[in-house]
């Protein structure tokens, strides 16, 4: 295992861990997008105490898999430890194979996932050069200055390239909004323009499948793409559009 330093200073990094949980959940499911996913299924795991109507029920852990090319181990290193200057920028707005619009190219949506809990891990098959091969990298909120880089590892068939990307939720980690009903019309908005322009692509959260017609279709409303002040540092209001983040 490696330790990948990152060039920037401690506050700079910090400050990309403070979205809201809603935006750094989105941000995950935009990287697996950005790799050429076809699938892409958040789970996210919920715990209670107490029985009843005074149950209180909390995050535990968040899971974002997806189907696309993963991550080439040969270039796991370089990639983890860029800030503002990421590989996708040299694709010229598509995708690695072409095959769609690119999301993001800043290097910064790997930190949004400390939004959501103090540890992060991405477990990754990719096939790059006819290699099958698995990479893991891990990352922790108190050590925001780098990753992990594990060992890379041979693969045979039948496995196949795919990425997840698990959020460990330290006890007490305020994440209400991904406990809200609205959770999947939240994501819906922010991903929608993407998935109507990509019918084939399929972004599920725990098992529902994100449809963004009924937005399309319906009459306009207005929807605060935010969550409560007290869940994240640094509030940000505005009508429903389907911006997404870098």
């Amino acid at each position: 295992m490696t330790w990948v330093p990152i060039q920037a200073g401690q506050d700079h990094l910090e400050q990309f861990a403070r979205k809201s949980p809603i935006d750094a959940l989105a941000e995950l499911i935009w990287n697996g997008l950005d790799a050429e996913a076809l699938t892409v299924d958040v789970d996210i795991e919920v715990a209670s105490l107490g029985d009843g109507p005074r149950a209180f029920s909390y995050i535990t852990k968040v899971s974002v898999t997806d189907t696309g090319h993963g991550i080439d181990p040969d270039k796991a290193q370089e990639q983890f430890a860029s800030l503002g200057d990421s590989w996708k920028r040299t694709l010229n707005g598509r995708t690695l194979n072409n095959e769609r619009a690119l999301h993001g190219s800043r290097g910064r949506g790997r930190f949004y996932a400390y939004s959501l809990g103090s540890r992060v891990t991405w477990s990754s098959i990719s096939r790059f050069d006819n290699r099958l091969r698995r990479v893991e990298i891990s990352g922790y909120a108190n050590h925001i200055n780098g990753f992990h880089v594990g060992d890379v590892v041979e693969l045979s068939e039948p496995a196949s390239p795919a990425t997840t990307a698990t959020v460990h939720v330290q006890q007490g980690h305020p994440l209400s909004p991904l406990l809200r009903d609205d959770l999947e019309l939240q994501l819906t908005a922010r991903l929608a323009i993407h998935l109507l322009g990509n019918p084939d692509i399929v972004v599920r959260v725990n098992g529902a499948r994100l449809d963004p017609r009924p937005l399309i279709d319906s009459s306009p409303i207005d929807m605060p793409l935010t969550v409560p002040a007290a869940d994240y540092v640094g509030p940000r209001t505005a009508h429903a559009d389907h911006r997404g983040l870098d």
